[in-house]
């Protein structure tokens, strides 16, 4: 594979120490496998900076003044990343919000290149007004169109999915390879080292005034500070005047590369610094074989205390002073870390790891250039959506399109929890929120989106549109048109749920699915429906609703195997939302009926018929039978489900009833209405019972319920989101060739840079 990374700087002093040590690890270790890799960075015009099997173009900085890393530029890069463009498979940036790391990103996407960002820590939210202004015009825009946003944490993947929660993050290792440690006098005297950047964050005072403490409980040991100036020089400088008596010493910087050899001369290395995302020299320490002392304020820091390989500390001179005496004095305890550390080096924190990572984003990227690309436009980020988006993915590149915000989710009281948010969470496809006003009428959202033109939609080649009674769904779909993109319905409703079956609005509705160039639908009434309002038959792709129904099916079993039941009741559930159009009253009043004075009733869900529903209870002398639980995650059915027999479904009107489909996957018998859109998909299947909303109707299916014997082989096991998801790639991208070999290839290793400075 052809790859090329990119770095700020490389220079002398070693001032951009982590990122490029990352990156030249990086790009060492890709070469040892064979791959044609180039390293681009800025320059100081002084460091002589060679990696094995990798072809470095440097090219002489310019600093913005005043601007520090985040000014740094070198156009001479944009060049040469255009005149090789044609040899390169991916761009892997090392980023924060520098110029030129933008300016490499961006020049990346225009040329079409998968581009990937390890941010390392550094773009993180930033309320500042110059970072929320580049923010929005530049960092954004690169985060959502990124190949990968690499990042070391959870703590990092939550701040870029701050910044930016359209980005596709990805958790990768900072790797380094293990570093055989010098022979040492064991009679020479104890070195306590910093290396770092003298940065206020770093915190090289705290270090010096740990020295002072040791110095004066009489530790012999002498202490050393490495590291370019960026701030605290002056300060150091002055304690060193101010305290002759401490046996500490400033040595300057390290050229990059240089910092492992460095730590490895030395017995302890210390680290005081506080926002640590994932400090490369404290790799370098334990890579080295240095026992290391950090602060609790480090990204790591919990994973090192726990594999017993660094001793954390509050970051306060006297704690990590009691720190360091305790390493110095106990030679058994800091070889015993030492060991830890090079295991976790050897292991997690190996570079070998970290490439073996970062490798498969770089093939899934190059896979994803040869997929078509597809936008599904949609209200909410439904939990039971997801299996199906998940499947689609594996396709087809797939962004999905959100009309409502997780903010504005927790505004109403609508039977949805934290599992319908998509904020921090890893998909292997992308999301975006559109900004949308919205207009409430009862249940409905009506989204009013800005104008969309083209570009939004350049190079995609379907759009799926998750509805017609918005605003902002006809703004999609003109744009789509206006790109050329396909432009695929997906409808739900069948003629019982039909508001509007005359005037305006029937007719809008009738001209939006016929124009489109196919409309998908979950089932045979919604099918029905379409045909009825004259849709060519042509264009209709019939599917089947889907839930993630082999995982209910699993744990549901698990959970019985688990929990046997011992009662002997008919124990009937219900799931739904607590309003009128459910009709759980329906159901409640169902159990009254004779032959049922044995039944127990769970209500899963909330709404603003709770009150309502509660005293209905108590009117019927049904406390002890009925018992409303409130909401649950999704993922707690399978629970539900295996301590009970039956789910009722009463709704008066629904569109599908998916919760139909997960009871059914559960192994329960379901009394479904006559009304509700999966009726006639599930009709005549083991243990369903189709009757009208009504209480007798209800209670007389229930007589007939099978108690105890769950369902063992559903039908509707075979209705997956792989299958459902297949459906929409039909009429999404009919005639588009998944089969085409991906540009993931081998390519001859090339030669290091020239020495002008300037790229080739």
């Amino acid at each position: 594979m052809r790859i090329v990374q990119t770095v700020t700087l490389a220079s002398e002093d070693g001032a951009f120490g982590g990122p490029l040590a990352v990156a030249i690890a990086q790009c060492r270790e890709l070469a040892r496998r064979g791959h044609d890799v180039t390293l681009l960075a800025a320059w100081d015009a002084k460091l002589e900076l060679t990696i094995p099997g990798v072809r470095v173009v440097l090219a002489r900085g310019r600093r913005i003044p005043g601007t520090g890393f985040s000014g740094v530029r070198a156009p001479s890069l944009l060049k040469w990343l255009d005149q090789n463009r044609h040899q390169i498979d991916v761009v892997h940036v090392h980023a924060g919000r520098h110029a030129l790391d933008l300016e490499l990103a961006s020049r990346a996407r225009q040329l079409g290149l998968p581009y990937f960002l390890q941010t390392h820590g550094m773009i993180m939210p930033n309320r500042g007004p110059l970072a929320r202004v580049l923010d929005r015009t530049v960092t954004r825009p690169l985060l959502r169109s990124a190949a990968a946003v690499l990042v070391l944490t959870e703590a990092e993947a939550s701040g870029i999915h701050h910044v930016e929660p359209a980005a596709r993050v990805r958790t990768v290792g900072n790797g380094l390879a293990l570093f055989e440690r010098p022979d040492r006098d064991d009679a020479a005297r104890p070195e306590v080292l910093f290396l770092a950047r003298l940065h206020p964050r770093k915190r090289v005072l705290a270090f010096a005034e740990m020295a002072a403490v040791l110095a004066g409980q009489g530790v012999d040991a002498r202490f050393s500070v490495v590291g370019p100036d960026e701030g605290d020089l002056a300060e150091l400088e002055r304690f060193l005047q101010a305290n002759p008596h401490v046996p500490l010493t400033y040595e300057g910087a390290v050229s990059p590369g240089d910092g492992a050899a460095r730590t490895a001369r030395a017995d302890v290395y210390v680290l005081p610094s506080h926002g640590e995302v994932f400090p490369v020299s404290v790799l370098e320490a334990l890579a080295a074989g240095t026992a290391v002392v950090l602060t609790n304020d480090c990204g790591i820091a919990e994973r090192l205390d726990a594999a017993e390989a660094a001793s954390v500390s509050d970051g306060s001179p006297a704690d990590l002073a009691a720190r360091v005496a305790h390493l110095l004095t106990n030679a058994a305890a800091r070889e015993q870390q030492v060991r830890n550390g090079r295991a976790l080096i050897a292991g997690e924190f190996g570079i070998r790891a970290a490439i073996d990572g970062i490798y498969d984003h770089y093939v899934a990227a190059l896979e994803r250039e040869n997929r078509p690309s597809i936008v599904w436009v949609t209200n909410q980020a439904a939990p039971y959506r997801i299996p199906v988006w998940e499947a689609l993915a594996e396709q087809v590149n797939l962004e999905i399109w959100l009309l409502e915000s997780d903010q504005k989710l927790h505004r109403d009281r609508n039977n949805r929890g934290a599992d319908w948010e998509v904020r921090g969470r890893e998909f292997n496809f992308s999301v975006r929120t559109l900004p949308t006003y919205a207009i409430h009428r009862g249940e409905a959202r009506h989204y009013i989106a800005g104008w969309l033109g083209r570009k939004p939609l350049k190079d995609v080649d379907g759009v799926l549109i998750g509805g017609w009674d918005s605003p902002a769904y006809w703004t999609v779909a003109r744009a789509a048109r206006k790109a050329g993109a396909r432009r695929i319905g997906f409808y739900e409703s069948h003629l019982l749920t039909q508001r509007n079956t005359g005037g305006p609005l029937a007719a809008a509705r009738r001209w939006f699915f016929r124009s489109l160039d196919g409309v998908v639908v979950p089932g045979v009434a919604a099918q029905e429906a379409l045909l009825h309002e004259g849709v060519d038959p042509g264009k209709i792709h019939l599917g089947f609703n889907a839930v993630d129904v082999q995982r209910i099916h699993a744990e549901t079993n698990l959970e019985r195997a688990r929990h046997p039941r011992t009662d002997d009741n008919l124990r009937l559930l219900v799931v739904s939302q607590l309003i009128e159009r459910k009709n759980i009253s329906e159901a409640i009043k169902a159990i009254r009926e004779p032959g049922l004075e044995n039944t127990m009733l769970t209500v899963v869900g909330t709404g603003p018929l709770e009150v309502e529903l509660t005293e209905l209870i108590d009117n019927l002398d049904l406390s002890d039978r009925v018992d409303l639980v409130g909401y649950l995650p999704g993922t707690m059915l399978p629970r539900v489900f295996a301590d009970h027999d039956a789910l009722v479904h009463p709704a008066l009107e629904e569109v599908w009833g998916l919760v139909v489909n997960e009871a059914l996957a559960g192994g329960l018998s379901v009394v479904v209405s006559d009304r509700a859109g999966v009726a006639s998909s599930v009709a005549g299947s083991t243990g369903v019972h189709q009757v009208e909303p009504t209480a007798p109707a209800i209670a007389e299916a229930l007589r007939s319920v099978a108690v105890k014997q769950p369902v063992a082989h559903p039908a509707i096991l075979e209705h997956t989101p792989d299958a459902f998801a297949r459906i929409f790639l039909s009429a999404l991208a009919p005639s588009v060739d998944l089969s085409e070999p991906s540009r993931a290839g081998g390519g001859e290793v090339s030669s290091t840079h020239d020495g002008s400075g300037e790229p080739r």
